[in-house]
């Protein structure tokens, strides 16, 4: 456990920069008895998923602007979780303290689920339908976005 947290502190560039700041201590994540990782815990502790910053540094979009609230800023973990005006109904827990920074209230989150099942089952609900939500509302944008002809146009020949 020893060597692998060291090559994991020590592992440099940005690869897992976001991870290993969310989960520091290797054997914490390890050791939990409590917990199982789902899909949109996953997308949280990457980094990769259904965020606009995400797509647009894989070249699936444009932008990486939120496209489902006015904030006008990019969607990213931080911002899905405690910013987007889209999940301000399903947001309970997860808020961020006076003096926080996104990332320092989502590090705190994490180490909470790690002390106890009952944080980690309520942390995991609420990212589980944040995430399930956003599915959701992409779904209804491509609908959309099918129904207006947008991304239907026939090229020039």
């Amino acid at each position: 456990m020893r060597k692998w947290q060291e090559k994991w502190a020590d592992s440099g560039g940005r690869k897992g920069a976001w991870t290993k700041a969310l989960i520091p201590e290797i054997s914490k994540w390890v050791n939990r008895r409590h917990g199982e990782l789902t899909y949109g815990l996953a997308q949280i502790l990457t980094g990769h998923g259904k965020f606009q910053s995400y797509l647009q540094k894989i070249g699936r979009t444009p932008t990486d602007k939120c496209v489902y609230c006015s904030i006008n800023e990019a969607d990213d973990v931080i911002h899905t979780l405690y910013k987007c005006e889209a999940f301000q109904g399903i947001r309970r827990s997860l808020v961020i303290s006076e003096g926080q920074n996104g990332l320092q209230a989502l590090k705190n989150k994490v180490s909470e689920m790690l002390e106890s099942a009952e944080k980690w089952e309520e942390t995991v609900r609420e990212i589980d339908s944040i995430m399930r939500h956003k599915t959701h509302l992409e779904r209804q944008n491509i609908a959309s976005d099918a129904a207006n002809g947008a991304g239907n146009e026939v090229p020039d020949e």
